[in-house]
């Protein structure tokens, strides 16, 4: 089947479409040993596509969810750390999965790995306003005054934080329950860590409509299609 080649690329689990159609534009590209443009037309199982060197193979498309422990690095690999990969059957290791967004090392909970570019776009794009919900514990009995700076919205370097937020006072410190739409680095630590107050545990329970109650007792699971469409 003939489809545009910034599409098959994102099929193939190499980068989302936009990235795939970047790029096409610096020459990176070629179809049967010639450079293509924006808009040119493929058939992955009869021409020859390489995308920076490497030839292109298609592939199963493949969704998993992961519940993260603490300790662990959310990247394919880190010379020095171990990583969310040590978690994922060898199997889709295969196939090269990867973390769609990112947990810091500290922080627990729900991450989706896949090879489809387009998906790992539509969930981390803040423009498509995907929901991410968080719960844990900040440091510290937090104002009514803090909550609602937070709730209003923290000024950032990205832009404007804005969320959800539920709290409760437990034991000198302040559990919480915060959703956002954005995701930008260690978030929710620096919303809180702009009233003063420093997180001691964070997890994220939901992504979407998808939440961790979805894998059980499970560590990591392979996705079908009805489980996508709650995302």
């Amino acid at each position: 089947m003939m489809k545009r080649v910034q599409k098959i690329i994102s099929e193939c689990g190499i980068t989302s479409r936009r990235k795939a159609e970047e790029l096409i534009e610096k020459g990176k590209v070629k179809v049967n040993d010639k450079v293509i443009t924006i808009g040119d037309k493929a058939d992955i199982t009869t021409d020859k596509i390489v995308v920076e060197g490497k030839l292109l193979k298609p592939q199963k498309r493949v969704y998993l969810a992961l519940n993260k422990p603490k300790g662990l690095v959310t990247s394919t690999k880190d010379p020095h750390e171990k990583t969310i990969m040590d978690l994922v059957p060898q199997k889709y290791r295969k196939l090269n999965v990867f973390p769609v967004g990112r947990l810091d090392k500290h922080t627990e909970g729900l991450l989706f790995l896949t090879n489809d570019g387009d998906f790992a776009n539509q969930i981390m794009h803040p423009s498509n306003k995907t929901e991410k919900k968080y719960e844990g514990i900040v440091a510290g009995n937090l104002s009514k005054e803090n909550v609602d700076k937070i709730r209003s919205g923290i000024v950032m370097e990205e832009g404007i934080a804005r969320c959800k937020i539920f709290t409760k006072p437990m034991e000198g410190n302040t559990f919480f329950i915060i959703t956002i739409k954005t995701g930008w680095n260690r978030q929710v630590r620096r919303m809180f860590e702009a009233v003063g107050h420093k997180v001691i545990n964070l997890k994220r329970t939901a992504v979407g409509n998808f939440t961790l109650d979805h894998l059980g007792k499970k560590r990591i699971q392979e996705l079908s299609s009805y489980e996508m469409k709650k995302i």
